[in-house]
């Protein structure tokens, strides 16, 4: 439900009786200072009583002034000689009457005055539109509009008769006439009536006054917004939008657009509302325009009243500015209008499903308005549009700014935003972040509606850490917090997904058998239950028991979403009871239609069972067939190596070969072809050796040469091949290859793996520009590629040779967030720890390599890499006792690794002599010098020209030894001092 603002529109438009009247009265009367009456009114003369009333009326003494030439007119009005005087005096005690608003009193008379036939026209102008504003003020709009009728209409006897100064007067006085016409309409509730007249008038205003018309069109929008008809409505605002400038009430137009917008969106008409509320100004331009016009009125106002003649301009800006600061006072008590304006907008797009429009005016809304309620709520609509569209992490920020700003145990709105944070995060696979705020949600809002729902999440979010017994807790514990929540099934079934998870396969079955016999009817997993069952059976190796769960859950339940997965379950526990003509019928009737992977599962799944049986012509039959079915499976070139295995385990290699080549020439050359990479990275297996290898290469080359013509994809496939071919044993011509494919490379079509290659040989050869580039395209194009791990460590090793830090680690986080057991993780997190070295963030960089260290998939030869790294740190902290820890441990632990190995000696004997043990020194520089295998090491080198420099007889003392070995030849004398910290 959208609210309107608290202040209508039409509080500004009707205007109180009193202030229409100061509007319409001229200014400017050059008065003289009262005259006190000196005794009663009765006992003066004729001219005593209208000196004195004069001198009153021209003071402003109107009490006085209507005492004076009501008791004139009283007594000398039947009076022969003085009826005349008492006539003349009559329209000054009107006037008199009139600043007093006794507009009933006045009204008789004021008819009276004007049937008079020798009334002056100036008077008789006045009093004409006197006439009119007494009826408004008396609420009697029919008499009134007819009083106005006649001013504006041009039926006026006397018209003809005013001077010129006093004809601009008059035509000053008949364009308010005609808007008071309007507003008696609007006042009477005719609204469409009152619309149609100013859409009627408005024309001619505009040819008159441009100001007035401006007035006339807010009128408008507002009968017609009255009437119902926002069709018309809309229309005007569209209208009038491009002449905005011409509007001096723009204040007053505006708030109305606001709550025509706010209509039609509650109405559903979400399309015009966009376009009505992205017409309204902010509230300081709106301010700043109203202010402007207003000194421009006052400026002119100013001028006119010092000029004679131009009281009746005098008369229209003091009626125009007494609107403009009442418009303004009424707007700047408006709250939030600008936050109000903006919801609005963003919700006509919500409701569009345009989330996406929404989230963007909803953040920058918040990114520039103070806090206040409307923010508030619109803070929270923001987080709900990011997840829409499932910008996650943009939804995770915008909740940590809710929280930011809004965080206090009045805001009820607290645990939704804490909830909406954790989907986010669990929806971006962040677990571990997802399950600390479900948990803060069950924890410090226990009464909250969504405390049960939270506390299952984070059983959820245990099981996908692999934490399966502390998912068990927490989905126990919500059985016991929430006895009566919905929920409590949930976590009941879900207790029995991690003990299966858990592999702990017998007590899973008897939570599904539980399940089932705690929810016989009404169970929401019961057929999930009863798939469990069966499976948990198959995991016990209960392969009989298993057949039969299966064959029944499969009969009364065809509609399940484990049907597929049954089907194979059930075809493995068949082969393992050796029926294998039974397995293999449960695979032929899996559904590619239904789950392809499973489909496709199965069918590798009977070739194993040929190849178990030595059946390989039926292997090879089998295959073929997937193929010629499955031409863009992903488990092509998978499929192929079964066909040449099949020949190989015959005996038949030259069949082996050919029937991959064979594969290689029929899809090499289709770009959409998937795994035609690893039909090529399969061939060296079946060229072995020196001899092998070389008549793989030829081939190669020669197909490269023949496809370049007419099988342009072929070709470069079979280039990339061969760079594969020698990439450990000669990476320079690897990396040529490589560079010789760049310009053929298309990122919108070509395979991940060949890009991911040819950028890393482009970065290796210092173009890093053109390899960014590569990098970004192919990411653009293949956003889901397994090579994304390569992609964002090529942009994060670039970005810090060039010194960005930022981007670098920018880079690495998406590394880290986007990709799962890459072999480069551990190379990551050392560069990782890199930069923050580099930066002096050493607690950082030592979190970093101690990271690696913990990694089971990093190689030796980088955790090797990361202690020297490590001690390195505590050598620049001139930590040199810490460091030497770190070295040792890699000549002890690592001594495979010569390169890493060398240096490690190095560094340990310089930290040593830098803490002034200069014999622990020459025992780990001797020992490195006999280290035969480390012969060559440029630091071997070093250690030894120090031995040489600081213990001349060491050589004869090592030979002295008794398990002296081969020592070293002495080190040339330029030999450099290896002392200073790394």
């Amino acid at each position: 439900m959208v609210c309107r603002a608290p202040h209508s529109p039409l509080l500004l438009l009707r205007l109180p009786a009193c202030l229409i009247l100061m509007l319409i009265l001229a200014a400017g009367l050059v008065v003289a200072p009262p005259l006190p009456a000196q005794t009663a009114p009765e006992e003066l003369t004729p001219t005593e009583l209208y000196n004195q009333g004069r001198a009153a009326y021209d003071a402003g003494d109107w009490a006085q002034a209507e005492s004076l030439f009501d008791t004139f007119v009283k007594i000398y009005g039947p009076v022969a000689e003085t009826a005349e005087a008492a006539r003349k005096v009559k329209p000054l005690l009107v006037t008199a009457r009139l600043q007093q608003k006794k507009y009933e009193e006045t009204l008789p008379l004021l008819e009276e005055v004007l049937k008079d036939p020798l009334l002056d026209p100036i008077p008789a102008d006045e009093m004409a539109f006197w006439r009119g504003i007494c009826h408004l003020q008396l609420d009697d709009y029919e008499a009134a509009r007819a009083a106005f009728a006649a001013f504006y209409g041009g039926t006026l006897s006397y018209v003809v008769r005013l001077p010129v100064t006093h004809q601009r007067i008059h035509t000053g006085r008949r364009v308010e006439a005609v808007l008071l016409h309007g507003m008696c309409l609007m006042l009477e509730g005719t609204n469409a009536e009152a619309a149609a007249f100013f859409a009627k008038q408005i024309p001619g205003l505009y040819a008159v006054n441009r100001e007035a018309a401006g007035r006339a069109t807010v009128l408008r929008l507002h009968a017609l917004m009255e009437a119902g008809d926002d069709d018309a409505a809309i229309a005007l605002v569209k209208e009038t939008y491009p002449r905005m400038a011409e509007i001096t009430q723009v204040v007053v137009f505006h708030t109305l657009s606001l709550e025509l917008g706010s209509r039609l969106l509650e109405n559903g008409r979400y399309h015009e509302a966009i376009a009505c509320l992205q017409r309204i100004w902010p509230r300081e331009r709106l301010i700043a325009t109203q202010k402007k016009a207003q000194d421009l009125f006052a400026s002119r106002l100013e001028q006119v009243q010092k000029t004679p003649g131009q009281e009746y301009l005098a008369f229209q800006y003091e009626g125009l500015l007494t609107r403009i600061r009442r418009e303004l006072e009424n707007f700047e008590k408006i709250p939030n209008f600008d936050s109000a304006l903006r919801l609005r907008v963003a919700m006509a797009y919500k409701e569009l499903e345009r989330y996406r429009e929404a989230a963007l005016i909803l953040e920058d809304m918040l990114n520039r308005l103070p806090p206040d309620e409307i923010v508030r709520q619109a803070s929270l609509s923001l987080i709900q549009c990011w997840m829409q569209i499932e910008r996650w992490p943009k939804a995770v920020a915008a909740a940590d700014q809710y929280l930011g700003k809004f965080d206090s145990p009045e805001n009820p709105q607290i645990p939704m935003a804490r909830f909406l944070k954790a989907t986010a995060l669990h929806a971006n696979h962040q677990p571990k972040d997802a399950e600390l705020v479900f948990a803060a949600v069950s924890q410090l809002h226990p009464a909250h509606e969504l405390a049960p729902r939270a506390l299952f999440m984070e059983g959820i979010c245990l099981l996908e850490q692999d934490l399966n017994a502390e998912a068990i807790e927490a989905f126990d514990q919500l059985g016991k917090d929430h006895p009566q929540s919905p929920m409590k099934e949930e976590a009941f079934y879900w207790s029995g997904m991690a003990l299966s998870f858990a592999k702990k396969h017998a007590a899973a079955r008897d939570q599904m058998k539980a399940y089932l016999a705690r929810y016989p009817q009404q169970a929401k997993y019961g057929p999930d239950a009863r798939f469990r069952i069966a499976f948990s059976t198959f995991g016990l190796a209960d392969y009989a028991g298993a057949i039969r769960e299966f064959r029944d859950f499969l009969r009364t339940h065809p509609d399940s979403q484990f049907v597929e997965e049954a089907k194979l379950l059930l075809g493995d526990a068949l082969g393992a009871e050796g029926q294998t003509e039974a397995a293999l019928a449960a695979y032929a009737s899996l559904d590619p239609k239904v789950n392809a992977r499973f489909a496709e599962e199965g069918w590798f799944k009977s070739g194993n069972i040929h190849k178990l049986t030595g059946d390989f012509a039926r292997l090879r039959t089998h295959f073929e067939d997937f193929i010629a079915r499955h031409p863009k499976s992903f488990r092509l070139a998978e499929a192929v190596y079964w066909i040449s295995l099949s020949h190989d385990q015959e005996g038949h290699r030259d069949l082996a070969q050919e029937a991959t080549w064979n594969a290689i020439q029929r899809f090499g050359n289709q770009l959409e072809a998937r795994g035609v990479e690893d039909m090529f990275l399969a061939l060296p297996r079946l060229y072995p050796g020196i001899e092998g290898k070389v008549t793989l290469a030829t081939r190669l080359e020669k197909l490269r040469d023949a496809s370049q013509e007419k099988a342009p994809v072929l070709a470069l496939r079979a280039a990339w091949a061969r760079a594969q071919l020698v990439k450990k044993s000669e990476p320079e011509e690897a990396r040529t290859l490589l560079l010789a494919l760049e310009p053929q490379m298309d990122p919108a079509t070509h395979s991940p793996r060949l890009l991911a290659d040819v950028a890393d040989a482009v970065r290796e050869s210092g173009r890093l520009a053109a390899a960014t580039r590569l990098y970004k395209e192919t990411r653009r194009w293949h956003p889901r590629a397994v090579e994304r791990d390569r992609l964002w460590y090529g942009l994060g090793r670039i970005a810090m040779e060039e010194g960005r830090t930022s981007e670098a680690l920018q880079a690495f986080d998406r590394f880290e967030a986007e990709t799962l057991g890459s072999s480069l993780t551990g190379e990551v997190a050392g560069l990782r720890g890199d930069l923050h070295a580099a930066q002096g963030q050493f607690p950082e960089a030592k979190t970093a390599y101690e990271k690696v260290l913990e990694m089971p998939l990093a190689s030796r030869q980088l955790k090797a890499r990361m202690l020297l790294k490590l001690g390195d740190l505590h050598a620049r902290q001139q930590q040199d006792l810490k460091s030497t820890a770190y070295y040792e441990r890699v000549y002890i632990s690592y001594a495979r690794y010569p390169g890493e190995t060398a240096a490690a000696y190095l560094k340990r004997g310089q930290a040593l002599e830098r803490l002034g043990l200069p014999e622990k020194t020459a025992e780990v520089f001797r020992e490195f010098a006999g280290r035969a295998e480390l012969r060559g090491q440029e630091e071997q080198a070093q250690a030894v020209a120090w031995l040489d420099r600081t213990r001349p007889n060491w050589r004869m003392a090592e030979l002295s030894a008794p398990e002296a070995g081969s020592l070293p030849s002495p080190a040339p004398a330029t030999s450099p001092t290896p002392a200073a910290a790394p």
